[in-house]
């Protein structure tokens, strides 16, 4: 990227990368970007992977992503409400529980979004 095209990585580069290949269902390049980051990967760039996962039904990438995003931002809203997501569709309704439970406990919840279109 610096020798060839002469761009400076950016975590938003990287992420355009990281979302180019999990919308094109790329997990292991996706995931060889991210491992190969200059800079430390951030929420941004793991919830794009994980977005992409449970689009494309990669429960088992997508959770590692998940945990990733909360390990990196405990407070995130991103992977809190992501990982009850990808448990349900695995029909691990323990986990999806335990995770509701402790995004209450931290008092963390999915903020409403308002469209509208003139």
């Amino acid at each position: 990227m610096i020798n060839e095209q002469k761009i400076r990585p950016t975590h938003e580069r990287y992420g355009c990368m990281v979302d180019l290949f999990g919308r094109a269902g790329l997990f292991r390049e996706a995931l060889e970007v991210i491992e190969t980051m200059l800079v430390m990967p951030n929420v941004v760039i793991w919830g794009s992977l994980m977005s992409a996962c449970q689009v494309h039904g990669e429960m088992e990438l997508g959770e590692f992503a998940a945990k990733q995003v909360l390990q990196a931002r405990p407070q995130s809203q991103w992977g809190a409400m992501l990982l009850p997501n990808i448990n349900m569709e695995e029909k691990r309704w323990q986990d999806v529980e335990r995770m509701r439970n402790l995004m209450r406990k931290r008092r963390t919840w999915k903020e409403r979004g308002c469209s509208r279109i003139e």
